[in-house]
């Protein structure tokens, strides 16, 4: 059985959010990290539910000093 990918974007700006949406849709396990929280919660709020329709939950988000 394999492992389902794991991929770690850095910054949540517009690429980040395609990037994250792309990932999703093949099934990988996500995390988004930035330097800034606002930028997270904009991502969470606005960019990713008004390009593809609702927040996807799987994605993790943090903060670049947060991030596992």
């Amino acid at each position: 059985m394999t492992a389902m990918p794991n991929v770690k974007i850095y910054g949540a700006g517009s690429i980040g959010n395609h990037l994250a949406h792309a990932a999703r849709s093949l099934g990988w396990a996500v995390t988004v990290c930035d330097v800034s929280e606002e930028a997270l919660n904009r991502m969470r709020s606005d960019i990713y539910p008004t390009r593809y329709g609702q927040w996807d939950e799987a994605i993790r988000l943090y903060r670049n000093q947060d991030v596992p």
